[in-house]
């Protein structure tokens, strides 16, 4: 299942809410915004 493998959050951040406290960076953050909006 994709929650199981943390590289799968990061692929996939819009689908595992837990993923958004993984995003350290700025840039992180950035690409979760992007990943959901592309949703």
């Amino acid at each position: 299942l994709p929650g199981d493998d943390p590289g799968e959050d990061r692929k996939i951040p819009a689908l595992h809410p837990g993923g958004r406290r993984r995003a350290r960076t700025s840039t992180d953050s950035q690409r979760w915004r992007q990943a959901d909006a592309a949703l």
